[in-house]
């Protein structure tokens, strides 16, 4: 990862100075130490930001406390009990009252009155039927397929005959049939299911029977099932007795219902319900006296929904009873608790990494992370408690992750403890979220030192899914009793917090372009992209300026051993020295590595001429860095690469024309030197030795090893007199190592060789090359890179 690299101490102080005298001094008194720290400039900003984050997170926090963070069938974590005395609304014996309401209510069937009619008009028409001439071999069609008059006994069709040529006897038939229609329709014939319903279904003892707008309340085992034959028969036989039938008729009029076989009544589902739901509504509510420090539920206990709904109606009954001095003390109390935990690490980041809020940008990078996080963390749980395992620690976890991409691992995990602590405020109760948060963070900080590419992320991921699901685990198994409705939990919590380690990789893929552009960011994926020789830069740098091109290799291998010897940030120093001299593609012809023999063009400029082109380059390279979209971590490589060095060739040429010149001015040095500014990162002093190094040994012509060190040991202590590292903070002892690893790196590349015999007069022959070479320019001091 390569993240603003933040200027660590120079030289580590011990904690009790020594004064001119050899006296040791006390520590610094810790009034002088806050008065330092607020009179640091970033100190406003800083107390506005502690301010407004502890405003908005504290109230927020005393918000989700009065939330329901509680859902049924989970066990409670702690005892609740009645703060505020209060009439309960109790949910379960209204909810059965009003259920045995509905039970109660006779179920609704509707007369199908064509049936019925044109049964009973089957049963009018049955002695003329049979009385006709037709009637002995074909039942009339209105009858239907089913029926056949011829089916019938002989003594029946006589008994019919007879009452069909008898005119008082057809008037009392007429009366029957009227009568056989009453009774049916207080007798609904129905189907099976239909029946089924009528005889078993509710409490109610009784049936509606709607028919023509009227109803009528009859027992409901007067419902008779036409699918049972044999009850049909009985019932029904019994039925048409009592309207009058008797004898011969009466069988034959049997026979004439059990050939229709309709039903005369049909279930009314709407009207059964809208029935049931008047009579429910008319079941007053049951309301129970809730006493001052009755229990409402136990630690321990399986939250029934009778138990979550008095839950809720407590909280409720709680801000609108309990006394004002009450609620806002517990409020103002809270949001103290988040103004001390925040102004507390407010104090550890500027005492332990004060780079990271020197900028407001960065203390609104922090505080915006930070409340996101608790914000995602509490409107989650309020939201969906059932998923408090997740919403609890994936946005603890995030926030670590992408403070980590913009920070270093000292601030991501100061940052990560207290959104863990805020969260954990945020809940009610905290469980041990904590304990389990900081596991996560562990794993983040453990797993991720450095954001190479996307598999980095997945490792991640991983870990933190791993660390999640165990802590939680244990700290359910620790603090729940252990039965098999338990375990389940205990395994769906496991998941959840460990499916949220997942998810944080898979957001952190997501959003870390966007967060790079915006704040400014470069991290090791990205610096690994740039490494790719395709990328078009570097292709171009390739074709224009080739040897410019194998330069920057050779610099951003020196440079990455060097930055690894002091653990500095090897990505971002190999990345910067690919880079640092992108700006000699514009005029590649003045820089000595992309001539190829021919004439010097230097020779035909003056010295200011000339300095203005190789200087230029610098200039050059920025440009096309923002044209190129460049990450603005590698613009600092390429302004400070030279620092404010000489460029002592043409400064030197430049005063011997001088003093050949009465009429010239003596120059001044200042005009011959790079505008800087200086390296302000270890690494960029890095490229700067890398640089002028590499550049320095291809003049030599026995590179032995001694020779070599002796030439970095040169290099380095002249840029170090000449103050090029006054604003990094490079030690002395890391120079050292740095100038030990560049020497051995070079010797690697620049190393000797088998000498053979015809190889004695090539040497004899670059040595005369060389000499017109010097005369012309071409030498060190020539190049851009004055040694």
């Amino acid at each position: 990862m390569a993240s603003p690299n933040p200027p660590a101490s120079k030289t580590s102080r011990p904690a009790k100075a020594r004064n001119r005298r050899g006296v040791r001094r006390g520590p610094e008194p810790l009034r002088k130490r806050l008065s330092r720290l607020a009179e640091h400039p970033s100190a406003g900003w800083g107390l506005i930001a502690v301010v407004v984050f502890t405003l908005v997170i504290g109230s927020f926090a005393a918000w989700c406390r009065e939330q329901p963070q509680l859902v049924y069938n989970r066990t409670a974590r702690e005892t609740r009990t009645v703060r505020v005395e209060f009439d309960a609304f109790n949910a379960e014996q209204t909810a059965q009252l009003r259920e045995n309401a509905r039970q109660n209510t006779p179920r609704v069937y509707r007369a199908v009155e064509a049936a019925l009619d044109a049964l009973i008009g089957r049963i009018e028409r049955l002695p003329v039927v049979v009385s006709s001439e037709a009637g002995a071999a074909v039942a009339e069609p209105a009858f239907g397929s089913s029926f056949d008059s011829s089916a019938l006994t002989a003594e029946q069709r006589e008994a019919l005959r007879a009452v069909a040529i008898d005119p008082a006897a057809s008037a009392e038939w007429t009366v029957q049939t009227d009568r056989l229609r009453g009774v049916l329709m207080r007798n609904p014939l129905l189907p099976r299911a239909d029946w089924d319903r009528a005889r078993r279904e509710g409490l109610s003892r009784r049936l509606e029977l709607v028919r023509s707008g009227e109803s009528e309340f009859v027992p409901r085992e007067q419902a008779i099932n036409l699918d049972d034959d044999a009850v049909f028969t009985e019932q029904v036989g019994r039925l048409i007795r009592s309207a009058g039938f008797d004898g011969p008729v009466a069988e034959a009029v049997l026979a004439a219902v059990r050939a229709q076989r309709e039903p005369t009544f049909a279930y009314d589902a709407a009207t059964t319900s809208a029935r049931q739901d008047e009579q429910a509504e008319t079941v007053n509510p049951v309301v129970d006296k809730r006493a001052v420090r009755q229990t409402m539920f136990a630690r321990g206990d399986v939250i029934t929904p009778v138990q979550l709904l008095i839950y809720k109606q407590e909280l409720e009954q709680f801000l609108d009873r309990a006394p004002a001095a009450q609620i806002w003390t517990k409020r103002a109390g809270l949001i103290a608790a988040v103004g001390l935990l925040v102004a507390a690490f407010a104090v550890s980041l500027s005492t332990l990494s004060p780079w990271a809020v020197r900028a407001p940008v960065r203390l609104a990078w922090l505080s915006a992370l930070a409340g996101s996080a608790v914000l995602l963390a509490g409107m989650g749980t309020v939201v969906e408690p059932t998923f408090i395992a997740l919403t609890s620690t994936a946005p603890v976890a995030l926030a670590t992750v992408l403070a980590l991409t913009v920070f270093d691992r000292l601030v991501a995990g100061l940052l990560g403890l207290m959104v863990a602590i805020l969260v954990a405020l945020v809940l009610t109760p905290p469980h041990g979220y904590v304990l389990i948060n900081l596991a996560g963070i562990a794993s983040v900080l453990f797993t991720l030192p450095v954001i190479r590419d996307r598999g980095s992320i997945v490792t991640m991921s991983l870990w933190l899914a791993g660390s999640l699901g165990l802590a939680t685990a244990l700290e359910r198994l620790t603090s729940l009793p252990i039965d098999a409705a338990r375990l389940v939990e205990v395994t769906t919590d496991a998941a959840g917090a460990a499916f949220g380690g997942l998810l944080v990789g898979g957001v952190t893929l997501f959003i870390l372009p966007w967060v790079e552009r915006v704040f400014s960011v470069t991290t090791g994926m990205t610096l690994v992209e740039l490494r790719d020789p395709k990328q078009t830069l570097l292709r171009e740098l390739q074709q224009k300026a080739p040897g410019t091109y194998n330069h920057s290799l050779n610099v951003a291998t020196i440079a990455e051993s060097a930055a690894a010897a002091i653990d500095a940030d090897t990505l971002l120093t190999y990345a910067g020295a690919l880079y640092h001299d992108i700006g000699k593609m514009t005029k590649p012809e003045y820089f000595v590595e992309n001539q190829s023999g021919g004439p010097n063009r230097h020779d035909r400029l003056s010295p200011a001429m000339s300095v203005l082109v190789i200087i230029g380059h610098v200039k050059d390279g920025l440009e096309l860095a923002r044209e190129y979209g460049l990450p603005k971590p590698l613009h600092h490589f390429i302004e400070a690469h030279h620092g404010t060095t000489l460029v002592e060739y043409f400064f030197h040429r430049a005063k011997q024309n001088a003093e050949g010149d009465e009429v010239e001015q003596t120059p001044e040095e200042f005009d011959y030197r790079y505008p800087g500014p200086k390296p302000r990162t270890k690494e960029a002093a890095i490229l700067m030795l890398a640089d002028s190094i590499e550049s320095a040994t291809r003049t030599l012509r026995e590179p032995t090893p001694s020779r070599i060190e002796s030439l970095v040991e040169q290099l380095a202590n002249k840029r170090l007199m000449d103050g090029q590292f006054d604003e990094c903070d490079l030690t002395l002892r890391e120079l050292h190592k740095v100038t030990d690893s560049i020497s051995k790196t070079v010797a690697s590349i620049y190393h000797g060789r088998v000498q053979y015999p015809g190889d004695k007069k090539e040497d004899k022959k670059d040595e005369k090359k060389a000499e017109p070479a010097e005369k012309s320019g071409d030498s060190p001091e020539a190049r851009d890179k004055s040694a």
